[in-house]
């Protein structure tokens, strides 16, 4: 049989396998020490939380880390509305963040590869064109040759 504290502390530690943000009460079952000694700890050395310490993260590592909570709270809208109850506002709510943080990694390029693979993009585009280039410049020497000739009429 698995005492309560164990089963809290595997709670507490699937909680934030899972992506729950640590606090006090989350780390008091996983390390069975009280939420008290933890936030005074954490005061006396300063620890930040991880939702204030995101200034010490790129931007596109904040972006990710918005990502990652709205896919979260979608997920709980999901499993709240099993009976077929959705809260309208808040789905509308997590659609617009979504939009907006979809637009705000296009306009910096932050999502993971994006500049790369666009680099790529372009110099694919880059060597169509020139090859369409080439085509043309051969075709209108072919042509002009066959109005030198006689075989084709200019106009």
């Amino acid at each position: 049989m698995t005492s309560a504290g164990t089963v809290a502390a595997w709670s507490a530690m699937r909680a934030v396998y899972e992506g729950a943000l640590p606090n006090a009460e989350l780390l008091a079952a996983i390390s069975r020490k009280r939420p008290k000694t933890i936030e005074c700890r954490a005061v006396r050395e300063g620890w930040l939380k991880a939702e204030e310490s995101t200034e010490r993260l790129t931007l596109a590592e904040r972006i990710s880390r918005l990502a990652n909570a709205l896919v979260g709270e979608m997920e709980t809208i999901e499993k709240e509305g099993k009976g077929g109850v959705y809260d309208k506002a808040r789905i509308e709510t997590v659609a617009a963040l979504m939009r907006a943080l979809e637009k705000a990694g296009e306009l910096i390029g932050a999502e993971p590869g994006k500049q790369e693979q666009q680099k790529k993009t372009d110099a694919e585009k880059a060597d169509i064109l020139r090859r369409i280039d080439e085509r043309i410049v051969e075709l209108a020497r072919f042509f002009a040759e066959e109005i030198v000739a006689g075989r084709a009429d200019a106009g």
